[in-house]
Formats: structure tokens, C-alpha cells, sequence
């Protein structure tokens, strides 16, 4: 998978990118 592939902050930015997906979606 693709997170095979991501650094640390990458993840860092993926899960805060997925948060305000979230917050965005409400």
C-alpha cells in the first residue's frame, strides 16, 4: 500500500488531512 511509502510526516500530514475531510464532511 501506499503507506508503505510514507515518512512520518507524511502520515502526520495524511491523518490531519483526513480530520478536516471529516470536519468539512459535517
Amino acid at each position: 500500500m501506499l503507506f508503505k511509502f510514507l515518512t512520518g510526516k507524511e502520515i502526520g500530514h495524511l491523518q490531519t488531512g483526513l480530520i478536516l475531510s471529516q470536519i468539512g464532511g459535517l
